[in-house]
């Protein structure tokens, strides 16, 4: 049908329906040619309450200066959520309206003319994708605003979600810090952005709340108004509420619920997903599409595809026609056959006349000729009869052969056909009949017993640092006096003068009175360690202090006398200052060897000890290119026998293992990556999983948690495992190793400031932990230092922790309650 008219197009879709296909002759158009998009927004945006005339209306009837106002009076906030829904409606608006423009303004693509069904469908298709595209880009925007926001911890102008705290720590210094604002559910502002309360208005004098209905309050305006809903401005008394204390001078009227799709309860969250959108009028002409594809050329193919009926029949037909032709024809055949084997035959048979016989005996030829030709012709004829028989035998079996066959033909003709076209017209039949079966595994995984809440008894002792502006402590503890009691040695460090404390322990958890050695000439004491650098069974100390530009490592003797004496110092000179020193006897040789790293150094230093409190050679490892290394332990980590060294660097959040050799030097480090948001992290070194293989602990703090990570060294590889410990906690101070509870399986035990705590990860065994609340401080600061150890002898460790700020040594006597031994 050529270029058919609608009407006619019309009339030939009634009559052939989906067999007609009209090709267009325009393939393209915008959707405006034959769409129209109209969209209708929630009432609250055409409202006055979004008007600029009423803002100001009511921001003109509060106080300018807003600090007035109670903190959580709504007049507060009142102006500012205005303003935010007026944006909110016109951003949404904009939106919407782009959404539409972009839609009308694409391209429909069709080949081929579309039913008017198809049409109406694709449309509606194409509309609701626009309306789900829509708040993609605005909720975008919002989301990076409002994670901007959080993120960097901007404090609202409202003074709504930090507040600034004055802390006085003892009489050393005396700052204010931020902290986050308190809403319902005891919600924190520093931590979520969306805590909110419900909204009142305060009297000035009688302090009385009145609330107003649907709105709240929050961190900060538009978090809290998100959260809100418009039930106010559908509620007339509500509206009065908020006329009479904004002294607004003119009346308003409350919004009508029945032309919206939205209840009254819908929060403005729930609004701005749907743009505040109500509902999109479209109307559509499919004769306007019909006009701009212009049809060429209409046409229909009918297919009539045989049944199994028809092909019974027409197998049965074949099969008919078949025998009677061949009965028909057969027969013909043979005797064809037949009469040109007789004639062949003929053909061959002669007759010979005898010329050796005398003339007087003609008759006696002639007879006998007659004879023979007599005796031929029956035996011409005996010959007929015994050849007809076997070709009618023959003619009988090829005509079965050829019937076979022709039968055999059409089974497979038939049985091709049925499978190809009847069977494929069901296949969902075929679907249905296929069962699926699926075997669900359950793995059943044993969790372990949490551990018992271990108890301490506080013991607190004051330090003997008895100058201000105390900026540092460093300590330790060891049997100095060989009785087999812990002591402990301090030093505080002040700007002036450098004092070194000694408190030989009591057997109760307890010190007697403190002994203390003066270094006047030294500059910033640090880093004191106890260890026998000459192998004569007594304690001797190792400390650092500051000689101008050079950092200078002592070590003390102790003589005779069980006393420490300069003139029995041993220095050691280094260029940068010290960052962590470890003590131990590397090479097997049983003399105490040090390994040490620097600030800003890349390398690591290995001073090899000779048993005299003297050192025969240094070993430089280096760590690499602009490295920043803070954690430093030792500990055979391939289980070769042979002690390895393990170095956390900041800079580069790597983790470097030198693995020691049996000639006491080491293989270039092996280096594992830690984590991208590491913020401040320490490593600790022991056997986690009882295979007598040491492994590597790295605790870290990104900017919300606490997390450990546990390096397993098998297979020439590390693996590790990784467990976020602690939710929303930062100021990782240090952490030790130990078995605490008893239970011949290695903890952790790791502080914290801001504010200070002590938790304990208790180990399974298994490389798995389990973590509990040790001791909560009450400070929100202090430079703390930590050490576990048995201070009373009943062979279960302790926690001992000093404070800078408070000046105070405080003593967790372990009370045994949980251990298993």
């Amino acid at each position: 049908f050529d270029q058919p008219s609608f009407i006619r197009y019309t009339h030939l879709k009634k009559t052939y329906g989906n067999k007609l296909k009209c090709s267009c002759s325009k393939i393209a158009s915008t959707y405006d040619r034959f769409v129209e998009i109209k969209p209708e927004f929630h009432s609250i945006c055409s409202s006055e309450f979004v008007s600029e005339q009423w803002r100001i209306g009511i921001a003109n009837g509060l106080v300018s200066n807003l600090s007035i106002y109670s903190q959580k009076d709504y007049r507060r906030f009142i102006s500012a959520h205005i303003q935010y829904l007026q944006g909110l409606c016109r951003l949404s608006q904009q939106s919407v309206n782009n959404a539409v423009n972009e839609s009308l303004t694409s391209l429909l693509v069709t080949i081929e003319l579309l039913s008017e069904e198809n049409f109406y469908n694709h449309l509606n298709n194409s509309i609701e994708q626009s309306k789900s595209n829509a708040p993609i880009l605005f909720s975008r925007l919002l989301f990076i605003t409002r994670t901007v926001n959080h993120g960097n911890a901007f404090i609202s102008t409202y003074g709504s979600n930090f507040e600034y705290i004055f802390l006085m720590t003892g009489t050393k210094s005396r700052y204010a810090y931020t902290e986050g604002m308190i809403y319902d559910d005891e919600c924190s502002c520093g931590l979520y952005s969306n805590c909110t309360t419900q909204a009142t208005f305060v009297d000035e004098n009688s302090s009385n709340k009145t609330p107003v209905k649907g709105l709240k309050i929050g961190c900060t305006p538009s978090e809290s108004f998100r959260l809100s809903t418009l039930e106010c401005f559908y509620d007339q008394s509500c509206l009065n509420l908020i006329e009479n204390y904004t002294n607004y001078h003119n009346s308003s009227t409350a919004l009508s619920t029945i032309s919206s799709r939205f209840p009254e309860n819908t929060t403005i969250d729930e609004l701005i997903k749907n743009l505040f959108n109500e509902q999109w009028f479209n109307q559509s002409n499919y004769s306007s599409y019909y006009e701009q594809c212009s049809p060429l050329l209409c046409s229909y193919t009918n297919i009539e595809r045989l049944n199994i009926f028809y092909t019974i029949t027409l197998f049965l037909a074949l099969q008919g026609g078949l025998t009677i032709i061949l009965d028909w024809i057969c027969p013909k055949l043979v005797r064809i056959v037949s009469t040109v084997n007789r004639y062949r035959k003929r053909r061959r048979t002669s007759i010979h006349p005898d010329n050796s016989l005398e003339i007087s005996s003609d008759s006696s030829v002639i007879h006998n000729t007659a004879l023979n030709v007599a005796i031929t012709r029956a035996d011409n004829i005996t010959s007929e009869g015994i050849i007809i028989s076997p070709i009618r035998r023959y003619s009988n079996i090829i005509s079965i052969i050829v019937l076979l066959t022709v039968l055999i033909v059409g089974v497979i003709i038939f049985s091709i056909y049925y499978a190809q076209h009847v069977l494929a017209t069901d296949p969902t039949m075929n679907n249905s009949l296929n069962t699926t079966a699926s075997t669900t595994i359950l793995t059943s995984s044993t969790t372990p017993e949490p551990f018992c809440q271990l108890e301490f008894e506080l013991i607190s002792v004051n330090m003997s640092c008895d100058e201000n502006y105390l900026y540092n402590v460093f300590s330790v503890v060891a049997d100095i006096n060989n009785d087999n009691q812990v002591d402990l040695i301090y030093i505080c460090n002040f700007y002036s003068t450098q004092k070194m404390t000694l408190l030989l322990g009591n057997r109760n958890g307890t010190f007697q009175k403190p002994i203390i050695f003066s270094f006047e000439s030294f500059n910033v004491l640090q880093h004191i360690l106890v260890a026998d650098f000459n192998n004569d069974n007594r304690s001797d100390l190792i400390f650092s202090h500051k000689n101008r530009s050079n950092y200078v490592f002592n070590i003390l003797l102790r003589d005779d006398n069980e006393t420490f004496q300069i003139q029995n110092m041993l220095s050691q000179v280094m260029p940068k200052r010290p960052v962590q020193f470890s003590l131990i006897d590397l090479n097997n040789d049983k003399k105490v060897d040090i390994v040490m790293i620097l600030e800003s150094d890349c390398n690591v230093y290995v001073m090899v000890g000779n048993g005299n409190a003297n050192f025969s050679s240094e070993i430089i490892l280096s760590v690499g290119v602009k490295c920043d290394p803070k954690g430093l332990v030792v500990g055979d980590v391939n289980n070769d026998s042979y002690l390895d060294i393990v170095v956390n660097d900041y800079q580069s959040l790597h983790i470097y293992v030198f693995f020691g050799q049996p000639n006491g030097t080491f293989q270039s480090p092996r280096w594992i990556f830690t984590a991208i948001d590491a913020e401040t992290s320490k490593i600790v070194i022991g056997d986690f999983d009882n295979d007598d293989q040491s492994d590597i602990g790295f605790i870290y703090t990104n900017w919300n948690d606490l997390i450990y990570m546990i390096y397993q060294y098998n297979n020439n590889s590390f693996s590790v495992h990784e467990k976020t410990i602690i939710k929303s906690t930062k100021g990782l101070h240090s952490a030790f190793v130990g078995d605490i509870n008893g239970d011949n399986h290695l903890d952790i035990i790791i502080s914290l400031t801001f504010p200070c705590r002590i938790y304990a990860l208790f180990g399974y065994g298994n490389g798995k932990f389990s973590i509990q609340t040790i001791h909560l401080g009450e400070f929100q600061d202090g430079g703390t230092w930590f050490s576990l150890t048995n201070f009373n002898n009943d062979n279960y460790q302790d926690i001992i922790s000093m404070n800078d700020a408070t000046e105070l040594i405080s003593i967790l006597l372990n009370k045994r309650q949980c251990s298993v031994n």
